[in-house]
């Protein structure tokens, strides 16, 4: 096991294009095979909730996706962060996230999900922060 865990509610491959997908890929290739990563399959046949083994960008990865999703459905009735808050909440437990001594995230919604779940008072004093910042008239 890796030290580093990366947590991008994509496929890795190509879903869903834009920016954090990029990002990801970008990652995927730099780390060459040396991270864990969570995200989601556009694949019916790929497992769900267990760790297994995937070949991404050139390298051998080991990957744990949280959801299945229809690839072929462009306008959800739920938008796609808020299902994958919830499908990501589920699993939280089983990523054993302590175990790790890098977590990465891109979204803020996979970041208040880690704070939830480690320690309240981090996600109030990380709002507080941000309220204080934001009233001094910076911008984030």
């Amino acid at each position: 096991m890796t030290n580093i865990i990366f947590i991008e509610l994509c496929n890795f491959v190509d879903f869903p294009l834009g920016g954090h997908l990029t990002f990801a890929k970008h990652l995927a290739y730099a780390m060459q095979g040396n991270l864990d990563m969570v995200g989601i399959s556009t694949v019916v046949s790929e497992p769900l909730k267990q760790w297994y083994y995937k070949d991404i960008e050139g390298f051998r990865y080991r990957l744990y996706n949280v959801s299945w999703i229809d690839r072929n459905i462009t306008k959800p009735l739920v938008p796609a962060r808020i299902t994958s808050f919830f499908h990501f909440k589920k699993c939280i437990k089983d990523l054993q996230l302590e175990k790790y001594e890098h977590i990465v995230v891109q979204t803020p919604e996979i970041l208040l999900i880690h704070f939830l779940f480690q320690d309240i008072r981090m996600l109030r004093n990380l709002l507080r922060f941000m309220i204080k910042f934001s009233l001094n008239g910076h911008h984030m």
